[in-house]
């Protein structure tokens, strides 16, 4: 699923959450295209109530760019 596209870099990525139990298993998976490289992320958290699904994409941006994949 195209989740971003600049001219600098393209996101393509899945959200998910699972499981019937607490916590429940939320995680957010895919791939980061740029001019010289394409990333994989896999980021799985437990999830305790809705207001932290929100972390699953906050903390796998933030990640990436601490890796210098994107600004």
């Amino acid at each position: 699923m195209l989740v971003e596209q600049t001219p600098t870099f393209t996101i393509r990525a899945k959200t998910g959450l699972g499981g019937s139990s607490k916590p429940q298993v939320g995680w957010y998976v895919g791939y980061v295209e740029t001019a010289r490289d394409v990333w994989f992320f896999a980021t799985n958290l437990a999830i305790e109530n809705p207001g932290e699904l929100p972390l699953r994409l906050q903390l796998t941006r933030e990640a990436l760019q601490a890796k210098g994949v994107f600004d």
